[in-house]
């Protein structure tokens, strides 16, 4: 698996894009409000993995 470089720009985008794209998006049918949800999910849960390893992040104070 590649090493996929941790920022914190990365980990405040992805966690802010789970929420906007549940405002953004149109949930006209049940196709779209699941797709809404996966989305989210997969967003939200890539942000808090990033944030997990936030040692690559931010350096750790003493």
């Amino acid at each position: 698996m590649p090493q996929v470089p941790c920022t914190p720009a990365l980990t405040t985008a992805l966690l802010l894009a789970g929420p906007a794209l549940v405002y953004f998006l149109p949930d006209d049918s049940t196709v779209l409000v699941a797709l809404q949800f996966a989305l989210a999910l997969v967003c939200v849960l890539g942000g808090a993995a990033a944030l997990r390893k936030r040692r690559c992040c931010w350096p750790r104070s003493r």
